[in-house]
């Protein structure tokens, strides 16, 4: 009941930065209320990347429900690596290739890896992360060219990089 009720609170407050009319009335306000929609809200960067998938296909109704999803994927991942490493905030905080190792063993934790088979509870979920992941590495590197920022860029790209070449083999 308290968790509950703390979740209904914090979705009164208000979100740290814009999002768009449509995103915010056809996919935010119909999620869940609770810790993994406050994270998925709230978080810049899966915020960008859910503006992303509406703007390509917002006009489809039956597609705000997986927009949401996607997030929510992504917003248990942010949560995941958190239990993992307390320096992580947000998303963009993962995807650093320093990061790249705990982001690994969060999505293994994630989708119920069994070290012993050698097998995925939920496969499916490891391969979406691994997209999803990759969708935002590029809006943050797009992001950061904006701002001529350099230094993210690079990091940003050297994380891509890890995701293509280590994330088949890894996950």
């Amino acid at each position: 009941m308290f968790r509950s009720l703390k979740s209904e609170a914090e979705l009164l407050l208000p979100s740290t930065h814009e999002v768009s009319r449509g995103l915010q009335e056809h996919v935010l306000a119909m999620m869940n209320r609770d810790e993994i929609s406050i994270l998925a809200r709230n978080d810049p960067l899966i915020t960008s990347y859910g503006e992303k998938l509406f703007q390509k296909h917002g006009h489809l109704e039956h597609l705000h429900q997986h927009i949401s999803c996607k997030m929510r994927e992504l917003a248990r991942l942010v949560a995941a690596v958190r239990q993992l490493d307390s320096i992580v905030i947000w998303l963009a905080d993962c995807l650093c290739p320093d990061k790249f190792d705990i982001v690994i063993k969060a999505v293994k934790e994630l989708c119920g890896f069994a070290q012993l088979e050698n097998k995925y509870k939920i496969p499916s979920l490891a391969l979406k992360l691994g997209h999803s992941l990759k969708k935002c590495c590029r809006i943050a590197i797009c992001i950061s060219i904006k701002k001529n920022d350099d230094v993210k860029r690079k990091s940003l790209e050297d994380f891509m990089y890890l995701c293509d070449k280590e994330w088949s083999s890894e996950v």
